[in-house]
């Protein structure tokens, strides 16, 4: 997630110019009713991270003493630590962070006021005052951690299924927590390697390897007894403080899988080279906007597809792509790694643009193909293959959750005829017993309708049922139409997230 800028009592502005990409939403949104697979305890410095549906992880933090439990993305795209304060009225169903109760909470003022700031995202903005907690990553306490506790999101951030963002990328990105997260870690945790490794798993019901994020250290038998970390620099981008986690592309290829084009390469990119942000906060892959159209028309080619949407397709339709980052890596992307495709023939590729800038971002979709280390002392970041990289064949099925199993359709479809039968007898057993219950009296309002001004609603009823539904939604929460909960969805980086 690539962070905008600071406003605080005195306004000053501080811009990064990051590039702007929206947050990318899964072709089928799941039912809010079905929960996360959520993995065991961790051990200590390891924060399991809850996979909802392949599309966004969520780790769990605790801030405060004593201690209070909130979720957030772990994001190497951008280096502040937020979450919702008591008494967000503006901030969906996240949690909230309650400062009165802990006894490590110190409010950071400027003069007698509150220390403003506002953090804007390519999805939203959140705004909110500033303040100091100790905070446990996995265990790992931090003491005088700067955050900012929000009072107000966009409403698009609002219906994220985290409650707040821990950024763990470097001090050049930082508006709130200075120091960093990762600048804590090591001062006060100096023991510990000055590292941490993402696995994120693409089966969310495997709970021999859940997703999970490790500071200080690594496990490569994930991958297999015989992984390798393969290593790219991270590249300073200008003088100054470092900002993302910046490695260099020598060269993205399209190489064909049908055909005359089959193992040949069709479309090249970045023969000059050019810069991606490794970002786990991001949920797809971000391409510049000067060639996204140009990339997805050519792995879209022949097939029925608008945009990145296509029906009556397969994943082995679509190309494979390679990624060369220096010096000499070579990282393929198979399609079955960044296309989701549902049983009947609906595709997405999980690709998505990059506005007003000239990076690439390597998000959660190449992640899910290569476990990597974030190595913060020797500046490099490594990903993980067993001798020559092949994408993500070691590691179980990917793309968005799905119920392709003959056993699990049987169980929802019965689940789906159970639920329509009875709504289909309550509705049969009301409409006879209505006629014998009517009343000639005037409905009355319930009390908390009377306390929080009924007449409006009386009001629009002349003007239909609509009417009705929505000032009924502005009383008692929520958004006319709209599911309980919110719409679980990427969250995705500078990219999804910006």
């Amino acid at each position: 997630m690539c962070a905008g800028y600071l406003n605080d009592s005195r306004r000053s502005t501080q811009s990064h110019q990051c590039p702007r990409i929206y947050l990318n939403f899964p072709l089928f949104p799941p039912s809010p009713l079905i929960p996360p697979i959520r993995p065991p305890p961790p051990q200590l410095g390891v924060l399991s991270l809850a996979n909802y549906f392949n599309n966004q992880y969520v780790g769990t933090i605790s801030v405060g003493l004593p201690a209070q439990d909130l979720t957030v993305v772990l994001d190497t795209g951008s280096s502040d630590l937020w979450i919702p304060g008591w008494g967000c009225t503006l901030c969906g169903n996240h949690a909230t962070f309650d400062g009165t109760r802990s006894l490590t909470y110190r409010p950071l003022m400027s003069g007698d006021s509150p220390r403003l700031f506002e953090i804007d995202y390519g999805s939203g903005a959140v705004r909110g005052t500033q303040a100091m907690e100790r905070v446990s990553l996995g265990g790992l306490v931090l003491e005088d951690v700067a955050f900012g506790e929000v009072l107000y999101e966009d409403q698009q951030i609002r219906n994220f299924m985290m409650d707040g963002i821990a950024g763990l990328g470097f001090s050049g990105l930082s508006i709130i927590t200075r120091p960093t997260l990762l600048d804590l870690l090591r001062k006060q945790h100096a023991d510990l390697p000055a590292l941490f490794s993402v696995y994120l798993s693409t089966d969310p019901h495997d709970a021999s390897r859940p997703s999970h994020l490790a500071f200080g250290g690594f496990d490569l038998d994930i991958v297999s007894a015989n992984a390798t970390w393969h290593y790219t620099p991270v590249v300073r981008q200008a003088y100054g403080e470092l900002r993302y986690w910046t490695v260099k592309v020598t060269g993205v290829g399209v190489v064909g899988t049908r055909g005359k084009d089959r193992g040949r390469r069709v479309m090249s990119q970045c023969p000059g080279g050019c810069l991606a942000i490794v970002d786990t906060g991001t949920s797809g892959i971000a391409v510049p906007e000067v060639i996204y159209g140009d990339l997805v028309a050519q792995v879209t080619k022949g097939l029925n597809c608008r945009g990145t949407q296509c029906i009556g397709a397969k994943a082995s339709d679509f190309p494979d792509l390679v990624f060369s980052i220096y010096p000499d890596n070579v990282f393929p992307l198979r399609n079955e790694d960044y296309v989701v495709c549902t049983g009947w023939g609906q595709c997405l590729v999980k690709l998505q643009p990059s506005f007003g800038g000239s990076y690439w971002i390597l998000g959660d979709t190449f992640l899910q193909a290569y476990y990597a280390v974030f190595d913060v002392d020797n500046l490099r970041v490594g990903f993980a293959c067993e001798g020559t990289c092949q994408g993500g064949t070691w590691h179980g099925k990917g793309g968005l959750l799905e119920l392709e199993e003959a056993e699990q359709w049987r169980v929802w479809v019965l689940a789906a005829a159970s639920v329509l039968g009875l709504v289909s007898a309550a509705y049969l057993a009301g409409s006879l017993i209505a006629p014998f219950t009517r009343r000639r009296r005037p409905q009355q309002p319930p009390p908390q309708a009377q306390q929080h001004g009924y007449a409006a609603i009386q009001d629009v009823e002349v003007s239909g049922e609509q009417g009705q539904s929505v000032a009924v939604e502005a009383l008692y929460g929520g958004a006319a139409g709209s599911p309980v909960g919110g719409t679980y969805g990427a969250l995705g980086g500078p990219s999804d997230k910006c």
